[in-house]
């Protein structure tokens, strides 16, 4: 194994179970209901495809915006006092991949400035090689070239 490219929220940090909360406080005070199986098909997309997936489940007459711009509010508030944990073995993963010279990196469909301030809070900003963030792809599609490129380790070495 040469690299390794970790996803930030629920794999090095346990964040979904919090955002879960947010959310369904914040969707609960505008009279709607969130259960786990909706909540599980938006993880990991961008927020223009949450906004469709939301008003697609909740009908056209959802306050997306606003409860969006309320969820990122809270959430800037929870990075900013470290309320999130690290996975548990997270830590040691990265020892072993130290050890056996593996390069590691980060992608996350999070802003950069967010999700740098958060991977440096939790103490892995410094164990990681290169970084993908939301600001930093557009297009889904372009995400494993893109991360490839910045790894700097050749995905196909016996290819010419």
């Amino acid at each position: 194994m040469k690299c390794v490219i970790f996803d930030m929220d629920g794999t090095l940090i346990n964040s979904e179970k919090c955002y879960y909360q947010v959310w369904e406080k914040l969707i609960g005070q505008a009279g709607y209901s969130l259960n786990t199986t909706f909540y599980k098909t938006i993880l990991g997309c961008p927020t223009t495809e949450i906004e469709e997936l939301f008003l697609a489940y909740f009908g056209a007459d959802f306050p997306f915006k606003e409860l969006f711009t309320a969820f990122m509010k809270t959430r800037k508030e929870y990075i900013d006092q470290v309320h999130f944990e690290l996975t548990p073995g997270i830590l040691r993963f990265f020892d072993l991949c130290e050890a056996q010279r593996v390069t590691c990196g980060v992608a996350t469909s999070s802003h950069k400035d967010e999700a740098t301030q958060l991977l440096k809070s939790i103490g892995v900003w410094n164990r990681l090689h290169f970084s993908a963030f939301g600001d930093d792809i557009k297009m889904a599609s372009r995400i494993l070239k893109f991360l490839i490129r910045q790894s700097n380790v050749r995905a196909f070495p016996n290819k010419t």
